[in-house]
């Protein structure tokens, strides 16, 4: 039985060595590979990432719906028999669209890649877009947006996206119906064929051998990868401080969300801010849900967390409170800014907040799979490889007096915009 009145020993975290990956030139046109062979398992993961994302439409929507028309058939199958084959080798082709990027992962056995690299071959290079089933699709976002619009923390948070880049910015905008009506097919068929396979990257990771890598490069050659290296350029301004809006007169809920922008990790303060963030409402035991949850109730849970894009960042605290007490919640989370602004932190609160970061960085890593996504993430924005050695060194390193530091200059009341939805 375990003796559950003594305390566990408590082991203190070691800086944990990130691996580095290989990468190599296989195409014809010498766009690179990046691979990650930590599997024990028969199984392979292979990434594309194209710099297709909105950032570069010219017309709202175009990359969202041509990333989503991939999988509705080519000339020779219809959008169902390619679900049923991707099933009959039990494996997945997914494609996500966001601001920066889009990605189309293809994961299987490695015993049935040959036939799922010619599924993904063929999508790629002979979608036909059909016109009935980007109706379809159109039809389904337009639901989807109509139920965002009663849901007042995706309203809350739209909001102040747009009050920190303003609603041309792509890190402000977002698809409105209007937008979905004016887009045509060959609106889509355009972007896939001149935008969509923009400055690709590929990886590779889980078990593989010299003779797949090389498979997978003589098929992929079939595709009209493009290289460019200019892309648009956004600049923003903040256009509001603060704003009120009501979607939902019988609601019991306000949502709350206040940020600002912030410097990217990469750059002087990144991963600094990104610490203090971690303490102000980053998880459980922060000063926010000690304070905005536990000591007044005004909320089941608040949090703050930065979120990333490649080219800007921007701080957001979050939370659904009860209708009425908005004001109170707001004095409260700029008290604790203004604690975290004047008073050192405790010793035993930093080691804590150092000890939650270090052990959630190696539970984030903890296989082949997850490691590629964290040094993915650095490749496709352009952040150098040793990025991890030296967070981890900011970690250990880090301050009381460099925490008050960057919440002085960047989580100051008067810099942060916030919104308030009911």
């Amino acid at each position: 039985m375990i003796n559950r009145k003594q305390i566990p020993t408590i082991i203190e975290f070691l800086k944990q060595e990130t691996p580095i990956l290989k990468n190599c030139f296989l195409l014809k046109k010498k766009i690179p590979f990046y691979l990650l062979n930590m599997s024990s398992q028969a199984l392979i993961n292979i990434d594309l990432i194209f710099e297709s994302g909105s950032w570069n439409e010219s017309k709202v929507g175009e990359a969202f719906f041509c990333s989503k028309m991939l999988l509705e058939g080519t000339t020779k199958k219809k959008s169902y028999e390619i679900s049923e084959m991707i099933d009959f080798f039990g494996g997945t082709i997914a494609i996500s669209s966001g601001v920066d990027h889009v990605q189309i992962t293809t994961s299987c056995l490695n015993k049935f890649l040959s036939p799922m690299l010619e599924i993904l071959v063929e999508i790629l290079s002979d979608s036909n877009f059909p016109e009935e089933r980007l109706s379809h699709i159109k039809n389904l976002k337009k639901k989807s947006i109509q139920a965002e619009n009663l849901d007042i923390m995706s309203v809350a948070k739209k909001q102040l996206r747009e009050m920190i880049f303003s609603a041309k910015h792509p890190y402000g905008k977002s698809i409105l119906e209007k937008n979905i009506e004016d887009l045509r097919l060959e609106d889509t068929k355009n972007y896939f064929q001149k935008k969509l396979f923009k400055n690709p990257k590929i990886f590779i990771s889980g078990s593989y051998s010299d003779s797949e890598i090389e498979q997978i490069s003589n098929l992929l050659n079939y595709i009209n990868f493009e290289s460019e290296e200019n892309s648009p350029v956004y600049s923003f301004e903040r256009t509001k401080k603060d704003l009120q809006k009501s979607i939902r007169k019988e609601s019991t809920q306000s949502a709350i969300c206040l940020g600002r922008e912030v410097p990217l990790r990469s750059e002087l303060d990144g991963i600094k801010i990104r610490i203090a963030n971690i303490v102000l409402g980053g998880y459980f035991g922060s000063r926010l849900m000690k304070n905005i949850r536990e000591k007044n109730g005004y909320t089941y849970g608040i949090h703050s967390r930065v979120i990333n894009f490649k080219n800007n960042a921007m701080l957001m605290i979050s939370s659904e409170i009860k209708k009425g007490f908005e004001e109170k919640t707001f004095e409260q989370i700029y008290l604790e800014i203004e604690k975290l602004q004047k008073e050192p932190l405790p010793d035993s609160e930093l080691k804590n907040v150092k000890k939650y970061i270090m052990g959630t960085m190696k539970l984030n890593m903890d296989n082949p799979f997850s490691v590629m996504e964290k040094l993915k993430d650095l490749k496709i924005n352009n952040i150098c490889d040793d990025f991890y050695e030296k967070f981890q060194d900011d970690v250990f390193s880090v301050t009381q007096s460099d925490i008050m530091e960057v919440v002085n200059k960047y989580f100051s009341k008067e810099n942060i915009s916030s919104v308030v939805v009911n």
